[in-house]
């Protein structure tokens, strides 16, 4: 009852007229106020409108939408072909077809999507009335798509932009060119999307920029070493001690910090000091950022709300995440024995140094002091000893734990490798068998036996 009535039964003719209706943001049904109804009916006819009642009704619902669907026979087509293959008769003057409607659904053919110059009618009493019966047609057959509203009422507007399931609230404007951007602000563009309501990856109108691959050079902007003393500290590692702290310069009061900018920009925070990295037991590295500055500690924002805030607890969860699992070793307590002279808590180079016919595992052959591996084939793995004067010096880059890498040959830093035992003739003399025992810093020793178990429980 606040529209401007001739502009916009104009505006609804403009429109369905255009390329005869089959535009997707075409009107599929006008719903009207009661008070305006008269005056809307007359504008309608002036503009050619032809009203379908009775047979003639019945005879295009039969043939428009056919067991409840949309007859492709229709869409495109003008009133004057629509009616004759309807079997009733159209004047030639006529631009739409109309038929008044009571309800929604079903039960009422004419209310869905015609893409034709067909119209359904609906009277209401008030926007609000109106509001509703516009929203059962929207999710009938058009949820998410268009909807127009014609009134000088901009509350009234406002109320159906707010409730309504469509993505394109059209004021006092053509449907068909309002939608499409070419009486609007809308981007121009004859693909509409429907947004998630209607089963669409979009609401936009679908222009070139969404076709386009666009590729993103992107700065650091928030260091995860802002955060350091968050970073979780792997398991038997101790981390170095942080260096000493330089007190910080009191910052300038005459220019603001500006904390998230690329390094190089133009802001007064210092940049963070590189964070050191930790060394592993192996030689290696641990993933692992030491702190350099105690200040690198939860937020004071979050110290006076009595805990972490958002920012430092997701923080910590992608540090969890990113590194690497802690590393533990089982810890198998077996009982020391000590066979030909075998200190669990040595090595055979001190043992050699204190006795120079010391062989660990073996069998002796002659004053060279040469060993040969025993057979066994009750044993998995086996450890191949060296001679006195093979024995190399213990590396400080040596691991510091009880089982050795998995290798197979020895080397200067591990001269007891692991091998897989291999069938070798019998010596002549009978072979004089040790227990071989190494240190286990975790309490206990590892005794032949217990090491295979573990190599084995290691490999699997």
């Amino acid at each position: 009852r606040t529209a401007d009535v001739p502009k916009a039964v104009a505006d609804i003719i403009a429109s369905k007229t255009f390329d005869w209706g089959t535009i997707c943001a075409s009107e599929q049904a006008i719903v009207c106020d009661l008070p305006v109804k008269a005056q809307v009916l007359d504008e309608l006819k002036k503009r050619g409108a032809h009203f379908v009642t009775g047979d003639d009704k019945a005879k295009l619902e039969r043939f428009a939408v056919p067991g409840g669907r949309l007859n492709p026979a229709v869409v495109g087509k003008s009133p004057q072909v629509i009616g004759q293959l309807a079997g009733f008769a159209v004047p030639p003057t006529a631009t739409v077809l109309i038929a008044e409607l009571t309800g929604v659904g079903r039960d009422h053919p004419l209310s869905v999507e015609k893409l034709s110059p067909i119209l359904a009618f609906y009277t209401t009493d008030g926007w609000e009335a109106g509001c509703e019966r516009c929203m059962e047609i929207l999710n009938l057959g058009g949820v998410g798509h268009s909807l127009v509203i014609h009134t000088k009422d901009d509350a009234v507007a406002l109320e159906f932009g707010l409730k309504k399931p469509a993505f394109r609230i059209l004021v006092n404007t053509p449907a068909t060119q309002g939608a499409i951007g070419y009486t609007t602000g809308l981007a121009p563009a004859m693909t509409l999307g429907c947004g998630t309501w209607g089963g669409s990856i979009t609401s936009d109108n679908l222009t070139p920029m969404h076709l386009l691959n666009i590729k993103r050079l992107a700065y650091e902007v928030r260091s995860l070493a802002d955060r350091a003393n968050d970073y979780p500290k792997p398991v038997g590692v101790d981390a170095p001690a942080a260096a000493p702290v330089r007190p910080a310069a009191a910052p300038a009061t005459s220019a603001p910090k500006t904390r998230f900018l690329p390094y190089g920009g133009a802001s007064s925070a210092p940049k963070p000091a590189a964070p050191s990295i930790s060394a592993g037991p192996y030689g290696g590295s641990y993933n692992r950022v030491v702190p350099t500055s105690p200040s690198a500690s939860p937020s004071a924002d979050s110290a006076k709300s009595g805990g972490r805030n958002w920012m430092d607890e997701i923080d910590s969860r992608i540090r969890a995440k990113a590194l690497p699992p802690p590393v533990t070793f089982p810890n198998v307590p077996v009982e020391p024995k000590k066979v030909q002279g075998i200190n669990p808590t040595g090595t055979n180079a001190e043992q050699a140094a204190k006795n120079p016919s010391y062989h660990p595992v073996g069998t002796t052959n002659g004053p060279t002091g040469t060993t040969s591996r025993p057979t066994n084939g009750g044993s998995s793995a086996r450890f191949v000893p060296y001679t006195a004067a093979q024995q190399p010096v213990a590396s400080p880059n040596a691991p510091s734990i009880g089982v050795p890498p998995k290798t197979t040959i020895p080397t200067p830093d591990m001269p007891h490798a692991v091998v897989p035992p291999a069938p070798q003739p019998a010596p002549a003399a009978a072979p004089v068998v040790a227990s071989a025992v190494i240190a286990n810093p975790g309490g206990g020793s590892l005794n032949e036996s217990a090491i295979g178990d573990l190599i084995a429980r290691f490999r699997k």
